[in-house]
């Protein structure tokens, strides 16, 4: 398979390239211009190429525990950033994955086992997701 995750340990080098790639993926879907050719996409589709980090499944399944323990201990998951940058930068991303996948106009990281975990924990179903 082509799945590098983001922070990859076995092949640190290679995480950091693929995430490059990424990076720059992104941008060409914005319309910036970039040093990422159509061949070089072509190219890394045709090895099954994964344009959307996933962070390992022992780090996501960290974050959703440490999100739990945060919901225990205050009862709901609005997150500070200052007090607790990394989780709140997990919440961010997990709530932009969701709406891509909403949006239906961009991959999402999210598989069915995350989603459930995260709707099972109030994540989605709290007052930010009336805004989208």
């Amino acid at each position: 398979h082509c799945r590098v995750p983001q922070g990859c340990k076995e092949n640190p080098s290679l995480a950091q390239w693929v995430g490059k790639q990424r990076c720059l993926y992104d941008n060409l879907q914005e319309g910036k211009p970039i040093p990422l050719s159509t061949e070089r996409v072509e190219r890394l589709d045709s090895i099954g190429f994964e344009w959307i980090g996933v962070l390992d499944n022992d780090t996501w399944m960290q974050r959703l525990e440490e999100l739990k323990e945060y919901k225990e201990q205050t009862g709901d998951v609005a997150v500070n950033m200052s007090e607790r940058p990394v989780l709140c930068r997990w919440i961010q991303k997990q709530r932009q994955q969701y709406k891509q996948m909403k949006e239906g106009n961009r991959p999402s990281s999210l598989t069915t086992e995350r989603l459930k975990a995260l709707e099972d924990i109030g994540l989605l179903n709290d007052t930010w997701m009336q805004r989208l």
